[in-house]
């Protein structure tokens, strides 16, 4: 099963955080995130950067009680960014 983050209002954070860009697969220990934070990672301070920045948006508390936990162990895949979309 694969879970989105969604709904959360307000900031930019969140709404990348809650958008489709964003998905926690607990099964797998694994988060899919937009190939954008890939190509940013420097500026998250490396992968930790970008998995505190996830835990920092997230309102689902089992969601962040997998990454709480897991953190360390977490894997991050990309998906290929659809360069399409911004024509």
């Amino acid at each position: 099963m694969i879970l989105s983050v969604y709904s959360l209002p307000g900031m930019a954070g969140q709404d990348f955080v809650t958008s489709t860009e964003v998905f926690v697969i607990p099964e797998e220990e694994k988060l899919s995130l937009s190939e954008i934070l890939r190509w940013y990672e420097a500026d998250f301070c490396g992968r930790t950067g970008i998995i505190d920045f996830i835990f920092d948006y997230l309102v689902d508390e089992k969601l962040r009680e997998v990454i709480r936990h897991n953190s360390s162990s977490l894997r991050l895949e990309y998906p290929d960014y659809d360069r399409n979309l911004n024509r």
